[in-house]
């Protein structure tokens, strides 16, 4: 369970310290990245623990699978 509290950069700033989200056409922005990055940090203890935010990591917690990085600015690939 996750409350209505999200880290920001002031009171005075209404924009998510962490997950960025941006406007839509109308104006509106979608919550629903904000609540589960927040979950997903309650599950891991804090936002700090999340490592920078390593999509990687996060894969492998959701699937329960193996996920592998692929740079696409090596000059092998």
């Amino acid at each position: 369970m996750v409350d209505d509290k999200f880290p920001t950069l002031s009171e005075n700033d209404p924009w998510s310290l962490f997950c960025q989200v941006t406007p839509n056409d109308a104006g509106l922005v979608e919550a629903w990245p904000i609540i589960f990055e927040k979950a997903y940090a309650k599950l891991h203890q804090s936002y700090s623990a999340l490592e920078g935010g390593r999509p990687e990591h996060a894969i492998v917690d959701l699937t329960n699978g193996i996920s592998e990085l692929i740079s696409f600015e090596e000059e092998e690939f």
